[in-house]
């Protein structure tokens, strides 16, 4: 709903806080799943995005793109725990209605390195924010452990406090996309990416950028 809600409603500032959705389906999925709920034609979508979606050629990350590229002044926060056990029932499950038993059977570290390939292309836009938590929850922005978790995981203090983040980007104060681990590259063997904690390479290169402008806006 945020591209009509930011269409719609002035402000002086806008952010979109998205909590605990990556957006990861089986392969081949996406498309029939957006037309068969009925996703296609609400209006959220404008009239060519809608087209699309009837056609199979729209999928929920390029929903995202079009809303940071229409409001570029706008943030866009996303909370994602790099293995989220309810996403990847949700995926496990899809992929068995589609009969894609291979699919169905995907790991903890298969699941964050899907995710990383969905949430990297985000981070190639300016207003995109990426807080990546260690270990398995669900949804942060509703309960007590929003209060109580950082980036290296629920009830755990050696990361960046959730809230504390979450309260920068919402104030517009500087707020760089975090992750908790050693980056490494998420499509490498071996010790690179060889299983889950780890940050992806590339969010580094975003987190240069954020200092950087920082540094300008000081």
């Amino acid at each position: 709903w945020v591209n009509p809600l930011f269409d719609t409603i002035p402000a002086e500032s806008q952010v979109m806080l998205v909590d605990s959705y990556a957006g990861v389906f089986p392969p081949h999925t996406e498309p029939p799943i957006l037309k068969d709920w009925g996703t296609c034609t609400a209006p959220i979508f404008a009239e060519q995005q809608q087209q699309q979606c009837l056609e199979g050629r729209f999928t929920i990350k390029e929903a995202a793109e079009v809303a940071l590229e229409n409001h570029p002044e706008a943030t866009f926060a996303y909370i994602q725990s790099k293995v989220d056990g309810s996403q990847i029932w949700f995926y496990k499950g899809v992929a068995m209605s589609y009969f894609a038993m291979n699919e169905a059977i995907i790991d903890e570290n298969q699941f964050y390195r899907k995710s990383l390939h969905l949430m990297m292309d985000l981070a190639e836009y300016a207003n995109f924010k990426l807080f990546l938590v260690s270990g398995n929850q669900h949804c942060f922005t509703d309960s007590d452990v929003f209060f109580t978790s950082t980036s290296a995981g629920v009830n755990d203090t050696s990361g960046v406090p959730i809230d504390k983040w979450v309260a920068k980007v919402i104030n517009h104060e500087p707020a760089q996309s975090v992750c908790y681990g050693v980056f490494a590259s998420a499509t490498g063997g071996g010790s690179d990416g060889a299983d889950f904690d780890f940050c992806d390479i590339r969010l580094a290169a975003r987190l240069k950028d954020d200092e950087a402008k920082e540094e300008e806006e000081e």
